[in-house]
């Protein structure tokens, strides 16, 4: 305490006090000179014996020495004063430093805390407001002095109370700082206005906890926002909904009347017609299957954007594919003069994948390649591109001569309604959009390259599971392309009247007893009646169709319980399959139907 006392003293009087150190210390010299000297003197003369001149000197030397001490020690004096003075200035500066800079922050502060877009409240532990900012102001109605009577937790709904005391407890309590959580906060006028809040606590100088800091952010314009587009949204979807609807509507309407011209164009290129008949019926046929696969692309597209496209795979042979898929492109190349072939480089095997889809894309690409040749071969070919016999990775490229892809537009050319504005040729632009979507789903790849000798050349890779060979009826395929074997009795239950009369001609052609029925009411009328042989069931038919005829038929203990039932529809997706399938139909034949595929299920579930 005392040497406290005597350095605050020491610090607030520094020259008073040097100057009783210097005559303190000076004094007690003086003696110790004087005392010294004189015993020197009298030890080495004696007192009897001192010259008398030596008195004299000795105070001589005495004020000189005196006088360079003093003069030393006012040096020492002034020079401890100056950095006594010194380094008061500069705690005085930093002093008045820290006082402007905390000034400064705090006028900082407030011009923030003031001018936020975002409503701020300073508040004590218990919830008291300490102070509130404009913002918080003009959220809640209330202004500074009725907040100064209030608590922040007044302010909160008493639905929200609750966990809001939650948070005050197992986050503010324990960690300092709530994480964002939403309340309604209530105002002057009544309303409750939704708002998104933040709070942390704030400690005064010696580190207690001393109040919370409050951030409330009102997000009425954000939920406004949110739910505009949640609402754009959906009525994208509906519109999206509404198009598929509509596509897909349009493609079973015109999958219909495909069916009778592609099938009597069938029928009559069987039976002896003069060079130039077979000439015209092969560009009806082939315009024909040019509608159908424009069709199949507008419904494809329609069931992929809807997510209702899926893969059906079964085991099949590749060498069969290739050569069917040529065969059914050839009257278009025959129609263009050009040179249509195909090579498969590998060994005779079967593979596992859907081979439908797999038709649908090579048949795309091969119809586009004789569509833009106007002279020379396009040619399709397979081989193996890479893998074991359990995985493996087949590679399939159309090669045409036509006019090439332009630099550039390699990738473009696959998306949605892109078509080659330098070349002519008919096409809405989906065939390359859907067969990218359908390799992807399979888990492949598609790519398009132009030949250094003109055209270009489209590459599928697929992996395709090699398999072992499906069995097949050596007799069935033998009896092939003419009349089934026996004179069957078959059933076709159609609405529409021409489809009635194509069905009939056609099963007639393969030596079949046919009897009609319109609806699948009557369907049930005649199957009560005599048995069957095969039943083929439209599915939409008015008065009742064919899912729940079906169903009717397999829950009847009758004649024709069991008989195959195979639907015919315009439609092929997941969902109708499954309809189907649950209802007890056998199988399905996709409309427009060629003789041969017609004839291949006929074959299928008579010839057993």
């Amino acid at each position: 305490m005392i040497s406290a006392v005597n350095t605050n003293w020491e610090k607030e009087n520094p020259r008073l006090y040097l100057t009783l150190r210097l005559c303190l210390s000076y004094a007690l010299a003086a003696v110790l000179w004087l005392l010294v000297l004189d015993w020197a003197l009298e030890y080495g003369f004696g007192a009897a014996q001192m010259p008398f001149w030596l008195i004299p000197a000795k105070n001589g030397l005495f004020v000189i020495f005196s006088a360079l001490g003093l003069w030393d020690w006012i040096q020492q004096a002034n020079r401890k004063e100056a950095a006594i003075e010194k380094e008061s200035r500069e705690k005085e500066y930093e002093k008045r430093l820290a006082e402007l800079s905390l000034t400064e922050s705090k006028r900082m502060f407030n011009s923030l805390f003031d001018v936020s877009s975002d409503a701020i409240a300073l508040c004590k532990l218990d919830g008291a407001f300490i102070h509130a900012n404009a913002a918080f102001s003009e959220l809640t109605g209330y202004d500074a002095e009725e907040l100064s009577e209030m608590t922040f937790q007044s302010l909160t709904r008493s639905g929200w109370k609750g966990e809001e005391s939650r948070i005050l407890r197992d986050q503010v309590g324990k960690r300092g700082f709530s994480d964002l959580y939403e309340k309604e906060c209530l105002c002057k006028d009544g309303s409750f206005v939704p708002v998104n809040v933040r709070l942390s606590v704030f400690y005064d100088s010696d580190g207690q906890p001393a109040g919370m800091f409050g951030l409330v952010r009102d997000v009425r314009k954000q939920r406004e926002r949110y739910f505009s587009v949640v609402q754009a949204k959906k009525e994208a979807e509906e519109a999206r909904e509404v198009q598929n609807r509509f596509l897909t509507v349009v493609g079973q309407e015109l999958r219909t009347p495909l069916n009778p011209i592609i099938g009597y164009s069938d029928l009559l290129l069987s039976e002896d017609v003069s060079d130039q008949d077979r000439d015209f019926l092969n560009v009806i046929r082939s315009s024909a299957l040019e509608m159908s696969r424009l069709v199949e692309d507008i419904l494809y597209f329609a069931l992929i954007d809807s997510g209702e496209a899926g893969l059906d795979e079964t085991v099949f042979r590749l060498e069969e594919l290739m050569a069917t898929l040529v065969n059914e492109a050839q009257p278009l190349a025959s129609k263009q003069s050009i040179d249509l072939t195909y090579r498969y480089d590998w060994k005779t095997c079967a593979v596992r994948g859907d081979k439908e889809r797999i038709r649908q894309v090579l048949s795309s690409l091969l119809s586009n390649a004789c569509k833009f040749t106007r002279k020379g071969s396009v040619s399709l070919r397979c081989g193996l591109l890479s893998g074991r016999e359990e995985d493996t990775v087949f590679r399939f490229q159309v090669e045409d001569r036509g006019f090439g892809i332009p630099e550039g537009l390699q990738d473009e050319i696959f998306e949605p309604f892109k078509k080659a504005a330098h070349a002519p040729g008919v096409g809405i632009g989906l065939g390359l959009a859907v067969s990218k979507k359908l390799v992807t789903a399979m888990g492949g790849s598609i790519m398009a390259r132009n030949n250094e000798d003109g055209g270009a050349t489209f590459i599928v890779d697929l992996p395709l599971p090699v398999e072992s060979f499906p069995e097949t009826d050596s007799s069935a395929e033998a009896s092939k392309n003419g009349p089934l074997s026996e004179r069957y009795n078959i059933l076709v239950v159609e609405d529409d009247l021409t489809s009635r009369r194509f069905a009939k001609d056609l099963l007639s052609y393969l030596g079949c007893e046919v009897s009609m029925a319109a609806n699948g009411e009557e369907s049930l009328r005649r199957l009560e009646e005599q048995r069957y042989d095969l039943v083929l069931m439209d599915l939409n038919m008015p008065v009742m169709d064919g899912f729940e005829a079906t169903s009717r038929i397999r829950g009847k203990s009758s004649l024709n319980r069991d008989v195959p039932v195979v639907a015919m529809t315009a439609l092929s997706n997941r969902q109708t399959e499954e309809r189907c399938h649950e209802s007890g139909m056998s199988d399905y034949v996709t409309k427009p139907m060629t003789v041969n595929s017609f004839e291949e299920v006929l074959r299928k579930w008579l010839e057993r």
